[in-house]
């Protein structure tokens, strides 16, 4: 067992209560066999506080387990215990062969970290089929693709078998449903199906058959944008109607934004919608010590993370040029200002190119001002009625999209 298997373990152990960040990484460490004032030396805490942390974790595993663990036994522990009613952990790229699973492309999770507050909570309704479609949002660069993907993994024994189709170059809503049904091995004679048909018989078949499709990618999901298909269908009608119908299956979306509707319902409806933040500073040292060597404060980490939004995209780019710059020295690297690299101003230009006018002049004023500033004084400074009437409506969106605080 590596350690992501034993991640893995841990988490259904633990179920809601799945780790934190900080839980997870003197877990990592510990299975390193580091002691605890080597774990709080290069965490910076104080090591009775790591200590503390740690006799907690043990206790909670010792009651998921109905044995002792300790700092010293865990790996034992994990490798020969399968309590009753827990799910068997395959490896991080590793997929049922019995199972009915269907990838136009596969996405490497080695690299993911962080996250467990959120594996925890979106895993919950999963697993207790609190909903029928999930929406993961977030900017650009934030992680949605690997966060469904490690999701995937993680509850893939719940269902049948995986459906993954990214949505980067969208197709017209009926030939992503006769995707869907091909997939499923549904019956021939498709193309000749009318769409409401075609509707149906998905419908039917995630009503007997429990699969979960994920949707990576999906066109923006407002009422004035919402991508237009054959005979006058969107995919918003599409996720609308499969949450609105009963069925086994669990649809999981990511995509940038989701309606208005959708946030104002999601407490009581069947379409939950979990928005993916910022990294923060121990999940960003951790993305860092793949990449290679780096040195620095934990004043130096939280910076760089300020610096760059705590985005994972972002750091990823960077990351190589602190290595080659400054030797891996952030200290050195903040002392140089605001960079941007080429990569780095692809990324915010395709950020820029995704917001409307309207956002794009909010964004544009707040940049300008360089400083807090209210409500009233940006409508005051707005020339347009319609942006004015919408002004409200605009914050909330970008501020969802964690480009504005």
């Amino acid at each position: 067992m590596d350690i992501e298997e034993a991640i893995a373990r841990v988490e259904q152990l633990l179920g809601v209560n799945s780790l934190n960040d900080l839980q997870e990484q003197i877990f990592r460490r510990v299975w390193a066999q580091e002691k605890y004032p080597e774990i709080a030396k290069a965490l910076g805490y104080e090591s009775n506080y790591i200590k503390n942390i740690g006799a907690k974790l043990w206790k909670e595993l010792s009651q998921a387990l109905d044995e002792k663990v300790t700092k010293s036994n865990i790996q034992g522990a994990l490798r020969h215990q399968n309590p009753a009613g827990s799910l068997a952990v395959t490896s991080a790229n590793e997929f049922l062969p019995e199972r009915l699973n269907h990838w136009t492309e596969k996405i490497d999770t080695s690299s993911f970290v962080g996250r467990r507050r959120s594996l925890g909570i979106v895993g919950e309704w999963i697993r207790n089929e609190l909903s029928s479609v999930i929406a993961i949002t977030g900017m650009a660069g934030i992680g949605k693709t690997i966060f469904a993907t490690k999701l995937a993994e993680l509850h893939q024994d719940k269902f049948e078998g995986v459906i993954w189709r990214s949505l980067q170059y969208p197709k017209s809503l009926n030939d992503l449903v006769i995707d869907l049904l091909q997939a499923l091995r549904a019956m021939p004679l498709l193309q000749t199906m009318a769409p409401e048909a075609l509707m149906e018989h998905l419908l039917h078949h995630l009503h007997e058959h429990p699969f979960l499709i994920i949707l990576d990618g999906l066109p923006e999901l407002n009422p004035d944008s919402a991508l237009e298909v054959s005979r006058g269908q969107t995919y918003l009608a599409f996720l609308e109607y499969l949450s609105a119908n009963p069925h086994q299956s669990t649809v999981l979306i990511t995509c940038r934004q989701v309606p208005n509707t959708w946030v104002l319902a999601n407490s009581a409806a069947s379409i939950k919608l979990h928005q993916l933040l910022p990294l923060c500073d121990q999940t960003v040292e951790q993305l860092l010590l793949q990449k290679g060597s780096f040195t620095g404060s934990p004043e130096d980490i939280h910076s760089l993370t300020e610096q760059y939004g705590g985005n994972p995209l972002a750091l990823q780019i960077v990351a190589p040029m602190i290595l080659d710059l400054c030797q891996g020295s952030i200290t050195e690297f903040l002392n140089e200002g605001q960079i941007v690299f080429e990569g780095l101003s692809a990324f915010l230009e395709n950020q820029w190119l995704s917001l409307t006018v309207s956002e794009q002049w909010v964004l544009y004023y707040l940049a300008m001002h360089r400083a807090v500033v209210s409500f009233k004084d940006i409508k005051a400074d707005s020339l347009d009625p319609t942006l004015q009437r919408r002004l409200t409506e605009i914050l909330a969106t970008l501020t969802r999209r964690s480009l504005i605080l």
